[in-house]
């Protein structure tokens, strides 16, 4: 610096080029340089950045052009002081920064927040383009273990994600750690691992509710199904009707809770419904307040609810099950299934493959009043499990959803012949148990 004039080392390398600015400077001019040379897309704009310190510009420079790599790197060395202008102004900076253990100054606070900007871009990057496990890294380069959980469930990552929340911060992420559990013993229900199921649900704190939901799916024998209960502490087949009957009209819920548990679960049904809609037909209702339940009617054994004689039940309950998990998928950011879901619910006998009305649209602000907000600390947004955008076959399949080609993975459902896209069975799946077909099977596809 000389008498208030710009100094620059070359080097011999413009682009590297470093310059320090007098208090005075930068004048107007050189200010519309910096913002004309980023607008045009020229990296020339770096160094003036860097120059002045205005290390954010540099930062959002990279993000918006693609190098989210550079932004990270760029933020966490502005983190360890190695960017200031203190640092280029006076080497010795003791004076400056209060020292922590590894030598480095602490961090001040507007570059905590560029690094956590920076690394969120970075780490959505990696999520949309199918690594949601090199996305929960990111997360966990800065301490942010809540996101870094919300990805990899997001990715369909669960056991990762289990082991992750176990490992770090367990009590501070217990809901996480928790929803990937219940999703982690449904995929042990697919393969047919009913013993393991109970076990991986055995490890939660409050497991008693999820433990009910499996073991009401259970399919079996009396013998194998009360196996099944003894496994999970529940009583059995015959002790629930008892307890189903006697609770009947003074607790509804629980007595729907022990019919589905009991040899007859086709009269939970009858028990369940008619409180379900009173609520509905009430007008003044949340999403929270039905979601429990409806969820645990939904559990009811498919050998059981295909029976003719539930067929009037099986109809209302799917619609409700569709309706819900609608309002559910809005919450949680499923954009891609929500209509599909709608339109099942107005119409439980179709397929869901048509666009939303204009009468629906002009419904979505009603809509929203009752949808509340997530309970969960789950980061909102669509699915993108591990590898969606690789391609699995070279057949070309139609989404039942969008009926456009399908990217990456395809789930067959029941029909063998419909399909939609893994993202999508896994956010369907996770709002509502039974299939986009209306035929009264569940879905499983974790």
């Amino acid at each position: 610096m000389d008498g208030g004039r710009m100094v620059w080392e070359d080097g011999g390398r413009n682009d590297l080029c470093i310059g320090l600015v007098s208090p005075s400077l930068p004048s107007l001019l050189l200010l519309y340089d910096f913002y004309f040379l980023g607008s045009q897309g020229l990296d020339d704009c770096v160094p003036h950045h860097q120059a002045v310190g205005n290390l954010k510009e540099v930062v959002k420079y990279f993000i918006t052009t693609g190098h989210h790599e550079d932004a990270m790197l760029v933020s966490q060395t502005a983190c360890e002081g190695n960017l200031s202008m203190e640092a280029w102004l006076n080497r010795s900076v003791e004076s400056k920064y209060q020292r922590n253990q590894n030598g480095l100054g602490l961090p001040k606070q507007e570059h905590v927040k560029l690094l956590h900007y920076a690394s969120q871009k970075l780490a959505d990057r990696f999520f949309l383009d199918g690594s949601p496990v090199l996305a929960a890294c990111c997360h966990l380069s800065v301490g942010e273990v809540k996101k870094a959980l919300s990805k990899l469930i997001r990715g369909n990552e669960l056991e990762l994600a289990i082991c992750i929340g176990q490992s770090i911060d367990p009590q501070q992420v217990q809901n996480l750690i928790t929803m990937a559990t219940e999703f982690l013993a449904r995929r042990c229900e697919k393969l047919g691992k009913w013993d393991l199921s109970v076990e991986l649900l055995q490890t939660l704190p409050d497991s008693k509710e999820y433990l009910i939901q499996t073991c009401a799916r259970c399919s079996g024998s009396v013998a194998e199904i009360n196996h099944m209960h003894k496994k999970a502490g529940l009583p059995t087949v015959e002790e629930c009707l008892v307890r189903a009957e006697s609770l009947q009209g003074v607790n509804i819920e629980e007595s729907v809770q022990y019919f589905l548990l009991s040899s007859t679960p086709e009269v939970a049904l009858q028990v369940g419904l008619p409180l379900i809609i009173s609520k509905l037909e009430d007008g003044n209702w949340k999403l929270d307040e039905l979601l429990s339940l409806v969820k645990l009617m939904s559990c009811i054994r498919t050998d059981k609810l295909m029976q003719q004689s539930c067929s009037k039940s099986r109809r209302e309950l799917i619609a409700l099950s569709a309706y819900i998990g609608a309002l559910l998928a809005i919450r949680r950011g499923y954009a891609t299934v929500v209509p599909a879901l709608y339109n099942l619910a107005k119409s439980p006998e179709n397929v869901p493959i048509d666009p939303p009305t204009l009468r629906q649209v002009a419904l979505y602000e009603s809509i929203l009043q009752r949808v509340g907000t997530e309970t969960c600390d789950l980061e909102p947004g669509v699915d993108v499990a591990t590898g969606s955008h690789l391609p699995c076959h070279s057949d070309i399949h139609q989404s039942l959803f969008s009926k456009k080609r399908i990217q990456g993975p395809a789930y067959f459902l029941e029909d063998a012949s419909s399909v939609v896209s893994y993202n999508d069975a896994l956010m369907w799946a996770k709002v509502n148990l039974f299939s986009p077909l209306a035929t009264g099977v569940l879905i499983n596809p974790f």
